[in-house]
């Protein structure tokens, strides 16, 4: 079983692997452990694998702003039917 910090690592390897190449910003990496800390709990690790690896895929062509805009994008497509269960 894998916990906090290991458990974060591990879900964000292919950050701190575009990280230590130089790809992305520490700033990057904020908006990315932001948006998947805002992933929904259905969501299985194969997927979250995939929605970290385009973060950084997008990542290394922007600026963390436009990261941060096209993460929240990513979040709403994904979870769209969430705000119908609060109706």
């Amino acid at each position: 079983m894998v916990r906090g910090a290991e458990r974060e690592q591990a879900v964000l390897a292919a950050t701190a692997a575009a990280q230590m190449a130089g790809r992305i910003t520490g700033e990057h990496v904020e908006k990315i452990r932001d948006a998947m800390g805002r992933i929904p709990g259905w969501v299985d690790a194969a997927t979250r694998e995939e929605i970290e690896s385009d973060l950084v895929r997008i990542a290394v062509g922007v600026g963390p702003y436009e990261l941060g805009k096209a993460a929240t994008t990513m979040l709403f497509l994904l979870d769209q039917d969430l705000s119908l269960i609060h109706i």
